[in-house]
């Protein structure tokens, strides 16, 4: 089970939760999202409970639950109810088990991890282990010394003493009650009563203590920061420090059998032990991804979990992993649809597309050699692409060749738009703007009368020659803008906002009505939001009308009343009255969002960081389901396994 120490933060909670209900406060219902990329789903995953041979159930960022029924092969997603990363699971083999994470989070099942309830904990703190004494019985350890106790399957809890300020990343129990919580600076605490009373253990133990095993009567091992096995063979009276041939933070430890241990962490660290815990052998089945969770059933079958949904498993004892699951990682910035099925998305990967509404995506040849920032398609098949130092692809085809074109520019080109009939601007760095009169094929340099350290960041053509583009000062140090033209970019108005920061997307629902979002730093530059502003005429004036906890990235309408924005940290809103109000909905990522594309009400993407592509053919759905609970979002600025290794 995976343990990871938390970061600083929180600050500033209760301006951040203000501005979040700037928004309007009723939750619609939620739109079922599908993941496309990568496969089976791209959150990150911080824990994995394997039940026996066959089941086994995950779980983390977003509020993410996996569950498998064949040994890890094949994995389903199961509705959590929560958009908080979960940091830990127990399931029974009898189907009752918990599932905790931040905001206090504690779910609870009796099917096995079909269903899920959220129970009462009165507390906000994270909560980042949970084990079981006895049947009926849970304790959970977490922020600030945190422990939880429920004698009645997790109906109610009560707190419990840990004697520390430090945060607990894991317990464990055995079967006669005795257990045992680490955490931050070397905190150790035994228990003896089922978690009923707690008292210190560990005299000179050091680092962050990531998870425990019991091994016995009296053997205790612990994984810990820089690559620390630490040891225990006297019920935690003394303990020996084991150096390991790696200074990767160790997150899991797993028991394979009698004697073989399993550690998972950092950068793919997989280290096997055949003696109980006293010398390690080094791996690494997979590279650059952090392995937060392991666990095993019997001597053969085992699971381990981690960054970007990845999922290992081993026939063998850990001898061997083969990864489940498969597509890109790299960031996605941009998207652009084509026609009634096919869709476009760059990013750090380069170029892929799918014909068949999502189904497959696959990797498009092209003379780009670096990543790509935004794609768009005029009406007859011409596109093209825009990246760093004035890239521009183009294509005339329908995207089966790209070529290089030359631009008149060395500025990263950061967004472009191609209206139906070829016309088309691109914008970037430095204030740069450049239209096109034939698909791309061919540019001419705007002048839009910008400083040198004003970004354009988007531009969305409208209807004849007129066009708008949004941007500002990224370091917050200058107002966010809009810059419009009605004569295909010859002159240009620009237009101060009140927001202390840049505008990232803008999108239009209607030739006079559109919005534009961003994040804001305020007047003071002290914490970056996400703002959302409106225009009601064709982009002369704009009012602001929703913030949010995160800064905002992307905006699309699906029709002319339904839109929606996302933004970093998965952060998501939407809006059912053209813009003039926008709705919280719970995030289905916890990595950014940096693009949003919309065919209609029964087509909407949504990628970004991790490769995350994500579809919906509910764009449009506003009306809560029959007997469906009110919604409760996640705290702004909760810890997530993405901002760990963002």
């Amino acid at each position: 089970m995976r343990r990871l120490a938390l970061s600083s933060g929180g600050a500033l909670l209760l301006l951040l939760t203000v501005l979040a209900a700037v928004a309007a406060p009723g939750l619609a219902a939620e739109p079922r999202w599908q993941w496309q990329n990568p496969l089976p789903q791209g959150n990150s995953l911080g824990a994995v409970d394997v039940v026996d041979a066959l089941r086994a159930v995950a779980v983390g960022d977003a509020g993410t639950i996996l569950l498998t029924a064949d040994g890890g092969s094949t994995w389903t997603t199961t509705p959590s109810g929560v958009g908080e990363t979960l940091f830990s699971v127990r399931i029974a083999p009898t189907g009752q088990g918990f599932a905790v994470g931040a905001g206090g989070v504690v779910l609870t099942t009796y099917d096995g991890g079909f269903t899920w309830q959220r129970q009462v904990t009165y507390t906000t703190q994270a909560i980042m282990g949970v084990d079981t004494p006895s049947p009926g019985e849970a304790v959970a350890v977490g922020e600030h010394g945190l422990i939880l106790r429920s004698s009645n399957g997790g109906m109610t809890w009560t707190r419990v003493s840990s004697h520390t300020p430090h945060n607990l990343y894991a317990v464990t129990f055995d079967d006669r009650g005795r257990g045992w919580a680490v955490g931050d600076l070397g905190t150790l605490r035994f228990t003896g009563n089922r978690g009923a009373t707690w008292e210190l253990r560990g005299a000179g133990v050091f680092g962050v203590l990531h998870d425990v095993l019991m091994l016995g009567k009296r053997t205790v091992v612990v994984s810990a920061s820089r690559g620390s096995i630490w040891r225990s063979t006297d019920s935690g009276d003394t303990w020996k420090r084991t150096t390991t041939a790696t200074f990767d933070t160790l997150y899991g430890l797993a028991r394979v059998d009698e004697k073989t241990l399993i550690a998972t962490g950092e950068a793919g660290s997989v280290l096997l032990s055949s003696d109980m815990g006293r010398t390690w052998l080094p791996s690494r089945p997979v590279a650059g991804v952090s392995l937060f969770g392991v666990d095993f059933a019997g001597a053969a079958a085992g699971l381990a979990v981690g960054t970007n949904g990845c999922v290992i498993r081993t026939a063998d004892g850990g001898a061997s992993w083969t990864r489940v699951g498969s597509g890109p990682a790299q960031r996605v910035r941009g998207l652009a649809l084509r026609g009634p099925t096919q869709a476009w998305a760059v990013g750090d990967g380069g170029l892929v597309m799918t014909a068949d509404d999502g189904v497959v995506w696959r990797q498009v040849q092209t003379p780009a050699a670096t990543r790509l920032d935004a794609v768009s398609f005029a009406a007859d098949g011409r596109g093209c692409a825009v990246g760093p130092q004035g890239l521009i692809i183009h294509t005339a085809d329908d995207g089966v060749t790209w070529n290089n074109v030359s631009a008149p520019t060395s500025e990263d080109l950061l967004g472009v738009d191609l209206e139906a009939g070829g016309w088309g601007l691109a914008v970037g760095g430095g204030g740069a703007a450049l239209s096109t009169p034939d698909g791309g094929g061919s540019w001419q340099r705007r002048d839009v009368g910008l400083g040198g350290d004003l970004d354009l960041r988007a531009v969305q053509t409208l209807d004849g020659d007129r066009a708008v583009a949004v941007g500002g000062d990224p370091w917050g140090q200058g107002r966010g803008l809009v810059a419009s033209t009605s004569n295909g970019g010859m002159n240009w108005r620009i237009a101060e906002t009140d927001v202390w920061g840049q505008l990232r997307d803008v999108a239009f629902s209607s030739p006079l009505e559109g919005c534009a979002v961003g994040g804001d730093y305020g007047p003071d530059g002290d914490w970056l939001t996400g703002v959302v502003l409106r225009t009601t005429d064709g982009g002369a004036t704009w009012q602001r009308v929703a913030a949010s906890s995160e800064a905002l990235q992307a905006v699309t309408f699906v029709d002319a009343l339904h839109g929606w924005a996302a933004g970093a940290r998965g952060v998501l809103l939407r809006t059912a009255d053209g813009g003039a109000s926008w709705q919280p909905v719970l995030p289905v990522t916890a990595t950014g969002a940096y693009a949003l594309a919309s065919g209609g009400p029964d087509r909407l993407w949504l990628a970004g960081g991790g490769g995350t592509i994500l579809f919906t053919a509910e764009g449009a759905l506003t009306d809560p389901a029959p007997g469906q609970a009110p919604i409760k979002l996640p705290r702004p600025g909760g810890l997530t396994l993405a901002k760990l290794t963002d």
